[in-house]
């Protein structure tokens, strides 16, 4: 099976990773990249791994001012939104739906960095009822929609002659 890197996020064979690879779960090509390059990946995956956390704590707010300094543009940016996130809304459950509603200059931050997509339905919505319900009228008003283009594209087709 091999082992996973975490810096390139493959699985590669046993004989890619040297003996402090092994502990450390960096593969010899990964290695051998530049330390401020390998810094800015594990950097990021620190980042995006506070907002799996059911809860941002105090420790983690600490960490991610401190990453908020850092020379990077793209550390700094997405460390300074992942901790205004956690000043606003540390707790996981509706995250993301109480900052669109609290926090909509937040919000635009988060769509800008790529954290939040608009069309995600469980940022939105908390269960799975209340998006299929959304989904239902959104796809009732797009059957609407489509049936009439469909009359009208029918309608202007009637005079003509079928080809065959």
């Amino acid at each position: 099976m091999g082992n996973y890197c975490r810096i390139c996020c493959r699985y590669r064979a046993n004989e890619s990773f040297s003996g402090k690879g092994h502990r450390i779960h960096i593969c010899k090509r990964c290695g051998q990249l530049p330390r401020e390059v390998r810094f800015r990946i594990e950097t990021l995956d620190e980042i995006w791994g506070f907002l799996d956390q059911s809860n941002i704590s105090p420790k983690n707010i600490r960490r991610l001012e401190l990453l908020a300094q850092q020379d990077d543009p793209e550390v700094r940016k997405t460390a300074s939104v992942v901790l205004e996130i956690g000043k606003a809304h540390p707790g996981r459950r509706k995250r993301y739906r109480r900052i669109r509603s609290g926090h909509p200059e937040l919000w635009q931050k988060m769509l800008e960095i790529g954290i939040v997509e608009e069309w995600a339905p469980d940022v939105l919505y908390d269960s799975a009822e209340e998006w299929s319900e959304a989904a239902e009228d959104t796809l009732e008003l797009e059957a609407s929609d489509s049936a009439t283009a469909r009359e009208a594209r029918c309608d202007e087709n009637i005079d003509d002659d079928i080809p065959f």
